[in-house]
């Protein structure tokens, strides 16, 4: 045991070292993670269960037993049998942590230092009101027609996608962009749902892909409508793009890219949510005194796509309201917990946050035009 933890500390080692080649990264993340996703994903996702959220589980008694077995001998620490136990299972779970370290760096570090989609798209430093404008007109419009394209009941109600549907969509869509970002060409697993979503709603958590098992997990009260978009999201992270603004410019990727309309319906909201607040934020520098004018002057969101996320949200609010949460009396302290884990999120990723999907946004239109003009 002791050859083996020192093994992996020395790995462990190298590959932190390795991380800062970013060539190093490239090259890993294009190739030796692609068959990692791939294989881990193939297996794990097709298992009935969530493997990653069971082993989280499984984390607490570990935890509290490492605690607790060496306070134990305190009391029975004549009983040399017993002592030599608590030792193994100490040397065991050391050996544990450091193969969960060297997993980690393979499966999400590595990736995610090398370079930002791969080096395919440089975002530029700045953009003027009216390039901003532009793109936010371009994608209200998309959302406006797009919503009249989906496919609805009798009554007007959107017909959602069922998630094989939606993976078949999602992988069909990315694979198209494969040609300039590769690592899009690789397997998509399906998503599942938490056993802890109600602690995720809390938290204001969508879903999480988990590095160890390369499973994707979603929050299931999240609106149907954002759906497809988090599907998205996910599998851009499970395909190497681990950086939140390169997860959300995948979803860009998709809906300039899917033929399915709730695919790209879904995909162009969540970006418009973006896209517009830099909008407004960059009108409101610009000029003060008229920011507010201008932008009551511009194309605005339907009523039909309005009426269709009142509908998606009072759905899964039902859904939520439905379901027993036991764990309701921890919900305070899970969204306080949350509101500092996002705060110091922000702070870490700075413009690789979810916010810094706008230049990428920006930088792909400006290299490929609006609705399929030339730049």
């Amino acid at each position: 045991m002791k050859k083996y933890g020192l093994i992996i500390s020395v790995a462990a080692a190298v590959l932190f070292l390795l991380s800062w080649i970013t060539p190093v990264c490239d090259l890993y993340a294009d190739t030796v993670y692609a068959l990692i996703s791939d294989g881990l994903g193939f297996l794990t996702g097709n298992l009935p269960v969530n493997v990653g959220e069971c082993l989280m589980f499984l984390a607490f008694p570990v935890a509290a037993a490492a605690v607790l077995l060496p306070v134990s001998l305190i009391f029975l620490h004549k009983k040399t049998g017993y002592k030599k136990f608590v030792f193994f299972y100490l040397r065991a779970l050391l050996c544990a942590l450091l193969t969960l370290l060297l997993i980690y760096e393979l499966n999400w570090w590595l990736p995610l230092r090398s370079r930002l989609m791969g080096g395919k798209i440089m975002p530029a430093e700045s953009f003027t009101v009216d390039e901003i404008e532009e793109v936010r007109n371009h994608i209200v419009k998309s959302i406006n027609d797009v919503a009249l394209q989906c496919p609805r009941d009798e009554n007007g109600h959107l017909i959602y996608m069922d998630g094989e549907t939606m993976r078949r969509e999602i992988s069909e869509a990315m694979h198209r962009n494969a040609g300039v970002f590769g690592r899009l060409g690789g397997y998509y697993p399906r998503i599942k749902e938490a056993y802890c979503s109600d602690v995720l709603d809390w938290m204001d958590i969508g879903g999480y892909t988990y590095p160890y098992t390369m499973e994707l997990t979603c929050n299931r009260y999240i609106t149907k409508l954002y759906y497809p978009a988090l599907f998205t999201h996910e599998s851009a992270h499970h395909q190497g793009y681990y950086r939140e603004n390169e997860a959300n410019f995948a979803e860009l990727l998709v809906a300039e890219q899917s033929d399915e309309p709730r695919l790209r319906y879904a995909a162009y909201l969540d970006m418009y949510r973006y896209v517009n607040l830099a909008y407004m934020m960059a009108l409101d520098q610009s000029d003060p005194e008229t920011a507010m004018v201008r932008y009551k002057e511009q194309i605005r969101i339907s009523e039909q796509v309005w009426r269709d996320e009142v509908e998606a949200m009072e759905e899964a609010e039902g859904r939520y309201e439905e379901d027993p949460h036991p764990l309701e009396s921890v919900s305070e302290t899970a969204t306080e917990i949350s509101e500092t884990g996002w705060e110091t999120q922000g702070q870490l990723l700075g413009a690789d946050g979810y916010d810094g999907v706008v230049l990428l946004i920006l930088s792909y239109y400006r290299e490929n035009g609006i609705a399929g003009e030339e730049p």
